[in-house]
């Protein structure tokens, strides 16, 4: 530019970047353009999004670019030189034009914008672009223009071809990868992520499940005028709801449905899933057993891979179908088993269901005067797996994913329990419930369903006292607020089985218990120590100010433990548990023989009823 306020241009326009860049630095350099924005109606809040268009280049090319743009009438232009700044804009923008020349590593630019999967057109402006034109469209590009060719209107033009290929692109992976009809997933997008869990499983050393569902009575699908299209909707949306997030539902066929399940923990996690299944069938109008059949497999095995897996689930579904029954696993030795447990399943639904299961009683021997003390649990019988209490019924429950339900009618059976004591005039008592559950407590929403039991029931202060895991009880020290809601409820929280699992002193510092208990495998001396583990866990929890009950299956640590301050013991074994009535008429014996004891003797402070007496003399041991 000289004194005369005229621009001098040297270079010849048509030789290249030479040429027409030169220009655009000699021109817009002292003054750059401003691309406009156009507004967006507030009818249509996508408008903006489907018409902005993201520009990188250097000070120079990208000021001109969006300029040239501007002035051709587009809208939305933003010029930028961040390839990361663009990158984050993907999701809001239709268009990105790219001076190749300017930005560092375009093409791993364009591998990245394909990988991220979104509808976005790119364009590609450079030089000799004939020799990089294939590499270019094999990684997405939808349109490359040489710096000769570029106007405003060849440009913009452009920018709308590559905006609706990619809306078309992406609309056809849509329907290569989805099911237009319920939504599903197609069986490409199945076996893809069959291929990914298995990889994922292997690392983790879990397992994965694949179910392949058929729906119609025998080897022809069920016809669609009997409303199967409306259930195939209703099925997909409730096992949508019903499984995790992670988990895949695919439509195979007409009347097939292939369902991926992945980090399994064990191989009777996938008859949760088969009950799950079998529930939203009913739910949507198919009658497992008679027009839906399942198949399952498990893997990852030796050699399996995913058209093994998908066949296998094929061919348990077929043989499920001939057999006339809901689900059969391709393993034959596991599909025993899993009907073993869908049979028990069943039965102990039904029994839930009319509360027909018995609760039983272990009581606590307490090593010091104080309040009698009993663990509550249900015994339950069934044919094919015998009589279970305790730890083996709550395993079965969370294999057959009836935890949660056994659970709650534990604790509306002991704080009925509780009520029907208090009033008979029993005494000072506290009932534990060591509550079966596989899932966080903030998933439970225990805190909330426990009020709504308290305030039905209304059984008197801290007779009931939850007995939670060392898992679920570390989880809950990321939830302040479940923990205050927690430690709110009129009732005494304890935590079970310490020293198993992942134990950790923050539960003896940091959380409301009132109650420590010990596991029994604690008592093994480490090597090269004669003092067992469990001692220092005793000292350690009265030293936080907790009530210590030690789980045992001897009486030569008692008189130990009784010196370290520990305030019970519960055997574990070689004691039957007791019924209600049993343990209501114990406790009306003890209440006599206090009421009794100062008369007989006035310095006696122990339980002198018959169980009492059993046990060795110096030892000063009650039932608690």
């Amino acid at each position: 530019m000289d004194g005369t306020g005229e621009v001098t241009v040297s270079g010849d326009p048509g030789s290249g970047p030479a040429g027409f860049r030169s220009i655009a630095r000699g021109v817009l350099a002292p003054d750059p353009p401003r691309p406009r924005t156009s507004a967006v109606p507030s009818g249509d809040p996508d408008a903006g999004s489907r018409r902005a268009i993201v520009v990188l280049g250097d000070a120079a090319t990208g000021p001109l670019l969006a300029d040239m743009l501007v002035r051709a009438g587009a809208v939305d232009v933003v010029a930028g030189g961040d390839p990361r700044e663009a990158l984050a804009r993907l999701e809001s923008c239709a268009t990105l034009v790219v001076d190749m020349e300017a930005v560092p590593e375009p093409w791993a630019l364009a591998r990245h914008a394909r990988a991220r999967d979104v509808a976005v057109g790119l364009v590609f402006v450079g030089s000799d672009v004939e020799a990089v034109e294939e590499r270019a469209l094999e990684l997405g590009v939808a349109e490359v223009l040489d710096w000769d060719e570029v106007d405003g209107g060849a440009l913009l033009r452009a920018c709308r071809r590559a905006a609706w290929r990619a809306r078309d692109r992406a609309r056809l992976h849509r329907l290569a990868r989805s099911d237009p009809a319920t939504a599903l997933a197609s069986p490409l997008r199945l076996r893809d992520r069959l291929a990914t869990a298995l990889a994922a499983a292997r690392r983790r050393g879990a397992l994965c499940g694949c179910f392949h569902l058929l729906l119609g009575q025998d080897d022809r699908p069920a016809p669609a005028g009997d409303g199967l299209g409306g259930r195939l909707e209703t099925l997909a949306a409730l096992l949508a709801h019903r499984l995790r997030r992670a988990d895949t539902v695919a439509r195979l066929g007409p009347a097939e449905i292939g369902v991926l399940v992945e980090d399994l923990r064990r191989p009777e996690d996938a008859v949760t899933v088969t009950r799950k299944l079998d529930a939203a069938a009913r739910e949507a109008g198919f009658l497992p057993g008679f027009d839906l059949f399942g198949g399952v497999t498990l893997g990852p095995g030796t050699g399996d891979g995913v058209e093994p897996m998908l066949a296998a689930a094929l061919d348990a579904a077929g043989r499920a179908r001939r057999e006339r029954r809901a689900f059969a696993f391709a393993d034959p030795g596991f599909d025993a088993r899993a009907r073993a447990l869908l049979e028990a399943a069943a039965a102990l639904d039904e029994d839930l269901a009319a509360d027909r299961l018995a609760p039983v009683l272990h009581p606590r021997i307490a090593l010091h005067p104080g309040p009698a003390g009993y663990e509550i649990g249900f015994a339950w019988a069934h044919g094919g797996c015998g009589r279970l209490e305790g730890e083996a019924l709550a395993d079965l429950a969370a294999c057959v994913g009836l935890a949660d339900r056994l659970a709650e009618r534990l604790l509306e059976a002991t704080l009925r329990m509780g009520v029907t004591w208090r009033e008979a005039g029993l005494g000072d008592f506290h009932l534990a419930v060591p509550l079966p559950t596989r899932r966080a407590l903030a998933h439970l929403d225990l805190a909330e369903r426990m009020a709504t039991l308290l305030d039905r029931h209304r059984p008197p202060p801290g007779c009931v006292e939850l007995e939670l895991g060392e898992a679920h009880l570390l989880q809950a020290l990321e939830t302040p607020s479940l923990l205050r809601d927690l430690a709110a409820l009129p009732v005494r929280l304890a935590v079970r089985g310490f020293g198993r699992g992942p134990t950790s002193l923050r539960l003896l510092w940091e959380l409301p218990l009132d109650t420590v208990r010990i596991a029994a495998g604690t008592f093994t001396p480490p090597p090269g120590r004669n003092e067992p583990p469990v001692f220092e866990l005793v000292r350690l929890a009265k030293a936080a100010g907790r009530r210590v009950v030690v789980e045992v299956d001897g009486m030569d640590r008692l008189p130990a433990l009784r010196r370290l301050g520990c305030d019970a013991v519960q055997w574990v074994r070689g004691r039957p548990a007791l019924t209600e009535d049993e343990a209501r008429r114990r406790l009306l014996r003890e209440r006599g023989a206090r009421t009794a004891a100062p008369a007989e003797n006035p310095g006696s402070t122990h339980d002198p009823s018959p169980d009492t007496r059993a046990e060795p003399e110096g030892d000063g041991l009650t039932k608690s």
